[in-house]
């Protein structure tokens, strides 16, 4: 079994869900008070509403992914949240930028100095 974390937003956005739930489901169709069977009819709906073309649940994810990469999460740890079993599977959300590359010059830098370097342009 694999555990994800919950975000303190998700966390309190369930609790509010629950705390004036109308049936025992978590999302509930309001035509028939039922569960949802399946989320593409609504999600598409929701888009169209929005004017949002091509999205898919699919694009949130890599969304998701791309910004925690972004973000100096560890490619392992996105890894496992996604639930890749290849790492190369999710190096294709990893999309380096010139920022992080020196900032990941300068944490080397102090750690093995304990002091900031003076980068220079190589090319």
């Amino acid at each position: 079994m694999r555990r994800i974390p919950m975000s303190n937003t998700v966390y309190n956005e369930l609790i509010e869900l629950y705390n004036n739930k109308k049936s025992d489901y978590v999302f509930t169709n309001p035509i028939t008070n039922n569960r949802y069977e399946n989320i593409k009819k609504g999600f598409k709906r929701v888009c169209k509403r929005a004017g949002i073309e091509n999205l898919t649940p699919h694009c949130l994810r890599h969304s998701a992914a791309t910004k925690m990469v972004f973000a100096g999460i560890d490619l392992a740890v996105v890894q496992e949240i996604l639930g890749h079993a290849d790492i190369a599977t999710t190096m294709r959300y990893s999309h380096p930028v010139p920022e992080r590359k020196v900032q990941a010059i300068q944490a080397l830098d102090t750690l093995l100095t304990g002091q900031n370097s003076h980068l220079c342009a190589v090319k």
